[in-house]
């Protein structure tokens, strides 16, 4: 429908600081919050992948999400003790704000004609 959009696909974070300690107390422990990271960097490797075999622009955004995970002093990812309509293990306004959408802005600006 659109053969000259510019696709941008946006990568997956990391869920969990690994602190020895988590202030949420339905976190998992820190060996399942470490295998819980490890499975978000393999969905990151296989959507980056994908996405590349489309020819669509991928930005990885852990870089973004690190020191913000669950178990954090200032977490942008909901941890498992929020209210299930909130949205768990889902960014939280400034996970989408300072995550998302400056990787997204900084995607399509360094992409642009003009730029």
């Amino acid at each position: 429908a659109a053969p000259h959009a510019h696709v941008v696909v946006l990568g997956y974070p990391r869920l969990f600081e690994l602190t020895p300690s988590c202030a949420d107390p339905l976190a998992p422990n820190l060996t399942r919050r470490r295998k819980l990271n490890e499975g978000a960097d393999v969905l990151t490797s296989v959507t980056r992948s994908v996405s590349q075999q489309y020819g669509y622009s991928f930005t990885d955004v852990r870089d973004r999400f690190a020191g913000h995970g669950v178990c954090s002093a200032n977490p942008w990812i909901n941890g498992p003790s929020v209210a299930a309509s909130v949205g768990r293990y889902h960014p939280t306004q400034t996970g989408y704000r300072d995550g998302y959408l400056d990787a997204l802005d900084t995607t399509t600006t360094s992409n642009s004609p003009a730029a």
